[in-house]
């Protein structure tokens, strides 16, 4: 990943632990006119998150086709192994380990 793509990574993150946050202690953005503008910014800003994490995920050279499927469902279909793959693959170089 480029630098740019982990500041986005990292905000991507922040953006959905503030989400959360902010639906658990204010009950009132739950309501309909205000939790469908947030939701929208949110599933943008996830859909190029995972754009991001799954096109990393496919350019590693040193990992094997079924690694990286294994990965990218286990990211697709368990979001929170997000949190394993960017320390450990995610946020160091892409070149080829020896």
């Amino acid at each position: 990943m480029g630098t740019g793509e982990k500041l986005y990574s990292i905000f991507a993150i922040l953006f959905v632990i503030a989400l959360a946050v902010i639906l658990i202690l204010y009950p009132e953005c739950r309501q309909l006119k205000i939790l469908l503008p947030i939701s929208l910014v949110g599933l943008i800003v996830n859909i190029l998150f995972m754009f991001i994490v799954l096109r990393d995920i496919f350019l590693r050279e040193y990992m094997t086709f079924g690694q990286k499927v294994l990965w990218a469902v286990m990211i697709l279909v368990l979001w929170p192994a997000v949190f394993v793959y960017l320390p450990k693959f995610g946020f160091r170089a892409r070149r080829k380990l020896t």
